[in-house]
């Protein structure tokens, strides 16, 4: 079983190129010896993983099977290894254990086995009816099957993090049936009722079908439901269930009961795909059309971003608002495995997406963190839409037949009609007309000098792979040289020395949030209720990242000057579900909007290069992170 801190060596491998023993060291604030060691611990799970080199380092080899090293190992080797033993085994192959026995299975003393125990106790806090209880050597588990269920689902998404969307890899989780036939059952369900639902919807579908017929297989039925039973019967999603549960019974010989049918249509209902409830049956203290209005207004005030002409995101917000409504009403908790990757990959619009669920939490709805991650999808698909416009301009040069060059560029319009506009093409190059044109890049077919700062890329006239490698090489690093441009004219203006600590030693989030703010306060740049406007914004969603950085920040650009205060910790600090060596803190004017969300583009940029992160860790002052990050944007 691998530890939590080889877990975060495989993601900071995972992001793609050589990192070097010294700078992943770096990152997780161990020594260059213990890196060697972690990573020889995952060899012995599967040599293939991990490649080395003496002169580059290590690099991740994507045909490793991270599934099997992370749930296959026979033997658990830390408590929050054992404790999750111990619940697995309760939940799905014992119905009580032998506290003897553990401890002789587990090699562990019963002292060791008795804190474990406490600490399992501590962690079912979260599920009310949920007991450990012990008697006469033995220990069980009570409460009800659904929130057995719900434990069971919660382990295995931590389990199987990073291949949850692969229904093969989750498919070897089930060592009963096949999970992609049972799939396949339902598919056949759906085209005979004509049922559309949307593919992302299926990982999560079929989590919840593999771990129902998993407790189904071991005679674990659900005894009731907290639902209106008599209102489900009447959808056309419970006739679906029905269906699809009397051809998997045939199929596994199986027994199943009403309220088995009755769950998986609530699940369905709540995951509908168009379905749009009747404004009456919905009995809402506001008017959702408001409410949508006032959502898109409100992200044009704090961060001028104009959604009032979209359409498509109107729509999408009002489906996903109404469907939250009856998920609210009918005790439905959606899972989301995007979360992580969209808070990883897109913290800005992340960001809007806290900032949403606060306006309609304002209405006396409640938006969990996952709901968040799906608001982020209709947000992130709006925000590419109103970037259209933002093409970069290209010039074709081809002096060939118009049929030819129509060709030529046809195709490269098709390969990136999202990111380049070819303004004109031209049988010949002339200085005076190019610079008229003013195009961010020149495309040609023929060999190509002149004196113009302007990127010049050679193609053949039929656009091959490598043509596209070098176009697309080339709109990546005018998006750099953008990112760069910015950085240097607004944000290091922002980072001075007298906010920029290296050395820290805290304990806690809260204390070295309250150090720099307080900090902060003192000097003007804040006023006093800004920690608290910080401390807010955490507790709709931890702003850390797996990295080992965090990025906190209030909810609104509320700063008397703007300032990025950067924090190096000595020892890294729990902070949500991960560990924070570097911190982010930001304080942002209303002026100074637009700065706030090129912080977070430039962060996006930089969560794909951890060895940037750790050069970073390396610096002793402002000027010294500013010249790292200007001089390490040209060379990414």
């Amino acid at each position: 079983m691998l530890s939590k801190r080889q877990e975060q060596i495989l993601n900071i491998l995972q992001s793609g190129g050589w990192k070097t023993g010294k700078e992943i060291a770096s990152l997780l604030g161990v020594t260059s010896r213990t890196v060697r060691n972690d990573i020889n611990d995952i060899r012995s799970f599967d040599p293939e993983l991990i490649e080395s080199s003496v002169r580059n380092g290590y690099r991740y080899r994507s045909k490793g099977n991270l599934c099997e090293i992370s749930y296959h190992q026979d033997l658990p080797q830390t408590g929050k290894d054992r404790r999750k033993y111990i619940l697995l085994k309760l939940l799905t192959d014992e119905k009580t254990l032998n506290l003897m026995q553990l401890s002789n299975d587990l090699y562990v003393s019963s002292n060791t086995i008795d804190n474990d125990l406490s600490e399992i106790r501590r962690e079912l806090k979260e599920y009310p009816d949920l007991k450990l209880l012990r008697r006469n050597g033995m220990i069980y588990l009570s409460g009800s099957e659904q929130s057995k269920r719900h434990l069971y689902k919660e382990m295995l998404a931590y389990e199987t993090a990073g291949n949850f969307l692969n229904l093969n890899e989750l498919s070897k989780m089930y060592d009963h049936f096949d999970l992609l036939k049972i799939k396949g059952i339902l598919e056949t369900v759906f085209e005979e009722y004509t049922y559309k639902i949307r593919e992302e919807v299926f990982p999560v579908l079929m989590i919840h079908i593999g771990v129902a017929l998993d407790r189904m297989l071991k005679k674990n039925l659900v005894q009731s439901v907290q639902y209106d039973i008599d209102r489900v019967k009447r959808e056309k999603e419970y006739e679906i269930s029905k269906k699809f549960y009397e051809s998997v019974s045939k199929q596994l010989q199986i027994e199943y009961n009403e309220n088995e049918c009755i769950l998986l249509a609530v699940l369905l209902i709540g995951r509908r795909s168009g379905n749009m409830r009747d404004p009456e049956e919905l009995k809402l203290d506001f008017d959702l059309n408001d409410l949508i209005n006032e959502i898109i207004e409100r992200i044009c005030v704090n961060y001028e971003i104009d959604f009032s002409e979209d359409e498509n995101l109107k729509v999408g917000l009002s489906l996903h608002i109404t469907n939250l409504i009856g998920r609210i009403h009918q005790n439905v908790k959606i899972e989301n495995v995007f979360l992580k990757e969209i808070k990883r990959t897109y913290p800005l619009v992340f960001e809007m997406a806290v900032f949403v669920g606060k306006i309609i939490e304002e209405k006396g709805l409640h938006v969990s963190e996952e709901e968040l991650g799906f608001l982020a999808l209709h947000l992130g698909a709006a925000y590419d839409r109103l970037n259209l416009n933002h093409y970069y301009h290209a010039v074709l040069i081809q002096p060939s037949n118009i049929g030819l060059a129509n060709l030529c560029r046809n195709k490269i319009v098709d390969h990136f009609s999202e990111r380049l506009v070819v303004d004109a093409t031209l049988q010949y190059f002339e200085k005076g007309q190019i610079k008229s044109l003013d195009p961010d890049l020149i495309l040609t077919t023929v060999p190509l000098q002149h004196d113009l700062l302007i990127p010049t890329i050679q193609i053949s006239m039929f656009v091959n792979e490598n043509d596209e490698f070098k176009v697309f090489k080339a709109l990546n690093r005018l998006d750099r040289d953008r990112l760069r441009e910015g950085f240097s004219k607004r944000l290091k203006g922002m980072i001075k020395d007298e906010f920029y600590y290296t050395d820290l030693k805290f304990t806690t989030r809260k204390d070295v949030l309250s150090f720099l703010c307080e900090d902060m306060m003192k000097k003007g740049v804040v006023n006093t209720d800004f920690l608290a406007s910080v401390l807010d914004r955490e507790q709709l969603s931890t702003t850390s990242f797996s990295l080992g950085f965090a990025v906190p920040h209030p909810l609104h650009c509320v700063a008397i000057s703007s300032t990025i205060s950067i924090a190096l910790l000595k020892e890294p600090i729990p902070w949500g579900e991960h560990e924070v060596k570097i911190i982010f803190l930001l304080a942002v004017n209303h002026q100074d909007q637009d700065a706030f969300k090129l912080f977070l583009d430039w962060l996006s940029e930089v969560s794909t290069h951890p060895e940037l992160l750790a050069k970073i860790y390396e610096t002793k002052n402002a000027q010294e992170f500013v010249d790292l990050v200007t001089k390490e944007q040209e060379d990414l």
